[in-house]
Formats: structure tokens, C-alpha cells, sequence
């Protein structure tokens, strides 16, 4: 299963990881280091799109090659998305300066979610792929 996988895999190909994942992360960066600087609309507007653009990948990814760590960075990154949603329409009390905070939080989480696959294998078989 692993080289029909890995050929799938769009974590294992530099252009498709650049789009699926470097460039939101870039843009993540950068709002990072201007953050207080962009309106806050802009600002949550633009990590809300970063996030889900992960976490949809993560998911895609997921489903065409079974890469272990994607089927849990996937829903991570969905989460931190709405959850920035929610600080940014004042529907939770947290002020907006912890979007970042947010952010960061998913990032770490997402990090973990590569131990399942030191431990059990990089690729998983499921129903969805081959």
C-alpha cells in the first residue's frame, strides 16, 4: 500500500504542498506578524480562509491516499477556523487579539497529529482511496 499511497499523496509532492498548505501558512505568518495592524475584519477573514483551506486539504489528502496524520489535522484545522469565526463575531467573550492565539493552538495540534503515524505507520488502509 505505501507507493500507491505516497504517489497519492499530496504532502509528498512540493507544488501540491506549496498550494495546499504553503501558501496558507505563509499568509498565516504574515498575519501573525501584522496582526493588530489589518482590520479585524480582514484579519479573521483571511485566517478563516487559511484555516479551512488546510483543513479541507488535510481531509482531501486524507481521503485519496489515507495519510494517517491528515484524517486528524484535517478536523483540527476546521475547528480553529470556527472558532476564530466565533471570536471574531463577538459570539464567545474573547477578544480578538487571541485569534492568534487560535492560530497557534491549531498549529501545535496539527504538529501531534504526525505521533499517530510514527507509531502506527504514515499511511492507513480505508475505503476511500485505491
Amino acid at each position: 500500500m505505501g507507493d500507491r499511497s505516497k504517489a497519492k499523496d499530496f504532502l509528498a509532492k512540493p507544488m501540491s504542498f506549496l498550494a495546499a498548505w504553503g501558501a496558507p501558512l505563509a499568509l498565516l505568518l504574515a498575519l501573525s506578524l501584522f496582526r493588530g495592524d489589518t482590520p479585524l475584519l480582514a484579519d479573521a477573514g483571511l485566517t478563516i480562509v487559511a484555516l479551512a483551506w488546510m483543513g479541507v486539504a488535510c481531509l482531501a489528502n486524507a481521503a485519496r491516499c489515507g495519510r494517517r496524520h491528515c484524517f486528524y489535522s484535517g478536523p483540527v484545522f476546521l475547528v480553529a477556523a470556527f472558532a476564530v469565526l466565533l471570536v471574531a463575531t463577538g459570539a464567545v467573550p474573547i477578544e480578538p487579539r487571541y485569534i492568534g492565539d487560535i492560530v497557534w493552538a491549531a498549529l501545535a495540534l496539527a504538529g501531534l497529529t504526525f505521533v499517530p503515524e510514527w507509531i502506527q505507520g504514515r499511511y492507513r488502509a480505508n475505503r476511500f482511496h485505491d
